[in-house]
């Protein structure tokens, strides 16, 4: 469970959300997102398999991910493996792109979902699973969204 969580931690420190449950109920496959191997900034490389019967990719290291499109070709990923982690990216090429909205962006968009934005090491989102959502898809709609990591295929 220490290296799960390690793993957790490290997989996209600064993209993404800790959520009490999950956002993506069922996932569709991505286009531009196929089985192998990405390297993250850190150099560290995870293995991403696509579960049909399931709707959802496999994690080599543990752990899984559900995936929604949303307005703008943005994705919300759901990634599960003992909690579950929200994020927002976009496939670029053979990259997967992760970004999160500017830190006073997210808090007037807390306050307008009623989210409880919770700082950390890695930043909390409490609320319904609704409210998360609404949080989530309007984070995604704002023109304040950065770059906060990236995944890049290393294999074919």
């Amino acid at each position: 469970m220490r290296a799960l969580a390690t793993l957790l931690v490290t997989l996209l420190l600064a993209a993404c959300y800790e959520v009490d449950g999950p956002v993506v109920e069922r996932g569709r496959r991505v286009e531009g997102v196929a089985d192998g191997s990405y390297r993250r900034a850190d150099g560290q490389v995870v293995t991403l398999a696509w579960d049909q019967t399931a709707g959802l990719y496999r994690l080599g290291e543990g752990g899984t991910v559900r995936v929604e499109t949303l307005a703008g070709g943005l994705l919300l990923a759901d990634y599960a493996a003992g909690r579950h982690i929200a994020l927002l990216a976009a496939v670029q090429g053979d990259a997967v792109v992760f970004y999160m909205p500017g830190k006073d962006g997210a808090a007037r968009l807390a306050k307008a979902h009623g989210v409880a934005l919770r700082p950390g090491p890695v930043d909390r989102l409490g609320g319904s699973p609704d409210a998360v959502r609404a949080f989530l898809r309007a984070a995604a709609a704002t023109s304040d969204l950065v770059e906060s990591g990236r995944l890049e295929r290393v294999t074919r």
